[in-house]
């Protein structure tokens, strides 16, 4: 991961906004004015503790890559140069402006292309988990980077608390056999289909930095499902939501740490049966 928004501590409250300000600018890029004019507005009045929190979400790999996609480097991994990922062949602006209210492909499945968005996932999830179908391995992996702190300094604290409050440490429909055709199936009994392979888009994803100071904090995660719903859903679309399930249930689930800090965000349903239409 390239962290884009260090946190550091600058001098001035100038130089304080600067990368929300460079946040802005690229969600203005990706054709979502009024959402940037609003962070813009939204920076002017923060203080430096809600400036801070929103950093640190920027910072959070599924943020990160999706304000700042770069060009593939398929020499790096090969793997994702071939179907059905084809990341060495760039998306149409055609298809880049559907992707703004629809994530998921045309056809309403798993929109595996949206992975050469995110290449420090691509040797443990991508292709761990979804090519090789190892999803214990894939979540092992993905553990190991995190609490390395390979993804920023507070990427464990954010997916824990994602991991408890969307109930994916109860979710007992996930196994190590779940395929990406049983994951579309879950999904679609929680969302609805059209919820995420329809209804969801970029714009969706982008809108997420307005909760920001409300939703988390750096050290302390997510308080609510504001955030942690979107980010759900993104995994429908992306064809991982299996995947984050046994990441999941196999590391912050099990850990005394992260139980008692935030055990108590578990929805009260079973993972596997809540629906949210």
């Amino acid at each position: 991961l390239l962290l884009l928004f260090p946190i550091t501590s600058p001098a001035s409250a100038g130089a304080r906004k600067q990368p929300l300000m460079a946040a802005a600018r690229l969600i203005l890029l990706a054709c979502c004015a009024t959402l940037a004019g609003a962070l813009l507005v939204s920076v002017d009045r923060a203080g430096a503790q809600e400036e801070a929190t929103l950093q640190a979400a920027l910072e959070w790999p599924r943020f990160s890559s999706l304000l700042h996609p770069k060009p593939y480097n398929c020499s790096e991994h090969p793997w994702m140069c071939e179907e059905p990922f084809n990341c060495q062949i760039p998306i149409t602006r055609e298809e880049e402006a559907r992707q703004q209210k629809t994530y998921a492909t045309a056809d309403g499945h798993v929109n595996l292309k949206s992975w050469c968005d995110h290449p420090q996932y691509a040797p443990n999830v991508v292709r761990t988990c979804i090519k090789e179908h190892n999803l214990q391995l894939s979540g092992q992996k993905l553990y190991t980077a995190t609490i390395r702190k390979r993804f920023g300094p507070f990427t464990a604290e954010l997916d824990a608390s994602y991991c408890f409050l969307e109930g994916h440490c109860t979710n007992e429909a996930v196994t190590y056999n779940t395929t990406m055709d049983d994951a579309e199936r879950l999904c679609d009994y929680r969302y609805g289909h059209e919820g995420w392979a329809v209804n969801f888009g970029y714009k969706d994803i982008l809108s997420g930095v307005m909760r920001v100071p409300t939703a988390m904090t750096p050290t302390n995660g997510f308080f609510n499902s504001k955030m942690t719903a979107m980010f759900a859903k993104a995994a429908c679309a992306m064809g991982n939501f299996h995947c984050d399930v046994v990441y999941c249930k196999d590391n912050y689930c099990q850990d005394p740490h992260y139980k008692k800090k935030y055990g108590h965000l578990l929805p009260k349903l079973p993972g596997h049966e809540i629906r949210q239409l």
